[in-house]
């Protein structure tokens, strides 16, 4: 399985009057339930995860490829931490 992995990523929405149910609806189906989600500044999107794998860098792509398919067209990543 293993080490295990926290890291958060903080996205920028492309409209800040988006619906926050809505998103967290579709970060949750398209695989992110695992994650706390932090919706309280307008237009960005963080999002902790705690996941295990073989090394940092295929845990986090994987996490980013997963939210980014669920996030509205033209969210950019802006930070890994």
């Amino acid at each position: 399985m293993g080490q295990q992995f926290e890291f958060d990523l903080v996205f920028g929405l492309p409209r800040k009057d988006l619906d926050q149910d809505a998103i967290l609806d579709a970060l949750f189906e398209a695989g992110c339930e695992d994650a706390v989600v932090g919706l309280g500044a307008r237009g960005l999107v963080g999002l902790a995860f705690t996941r295990s794998g073989d090394s940092a860098e295929e845990v986090i792509a994987v996490a980013t490829k997963t939210a980014q398919s669920a996030l509205p067209e033209g969210t950019i990543l802006i930070e890994v931490k």
